[in-house]
């Protein structure tokens, strides 16, 4: 939940849901790996915070196994991991022309989705002439399967 919630729930209306992130298992502790800012300065990078943390102000949230094979999912992850250990900032103009330069949530994902190679497609999706990822389009990915 946050200041820009209500409008990223308005963008992404199939699900409703507002961010999005990768959780990721450390000697037995879940954590979720996101690109996130501050609601006023816009100002954040890439985080790695314990899956309690990021769950705690959800008002609902949703997770979906991760279904790609073995060797993509291991090339997904160390895209994911490569960001994180460069403090890759957060994209408070969300282009995605940057080659990750910034990145904002969804488009951590896609371009982790890319640069690793995985067989998939991830659509943009154009509002007011601008092409974003959309968390929508991420949760409905084919990479990714039942609920838990």
């Amino acid at each position: 939940s946050g200041l820009w919630s209500p409008l990223f729930a308005r963008a992404n209306p199939k699900f409703g849901f507002t961010h999005v992130g990768v959780i990721i298992y450390e000697q037995q502790h879940a954590y979720v790996l996101h690109a996130e800012a501050n609601d006023l300065t816009l100002h954040g990078q890439i985080n790695k915070t314990p899956l309690e943390v990021f769950t705690k102000e959800a008002t609902t949230f949703a997770v979906r196994k991760n279904v790609m094979a073995t060797a993509e999912k291991l090339r997904f992850i160390t895209e994911l991991q490569k960001m994180l250990d460069l403090s890759v900032e957060f994209d408070n103009h969300f282009a995605l022309d940057d080659e990750g330069k910034k990145v904002y949530c969804t488009e951590y994902i896609w371009l982790a989705v890319k640069f690793a190679g995985v067989n998939t497609v991830i659509k943009t999706s154009k509002i007011a002439g601008k092409e974003f990822v959309l968390v929508d389009t991420i949760y409905s990915s084919n990479f990714l399967g039942s609920k838990y």
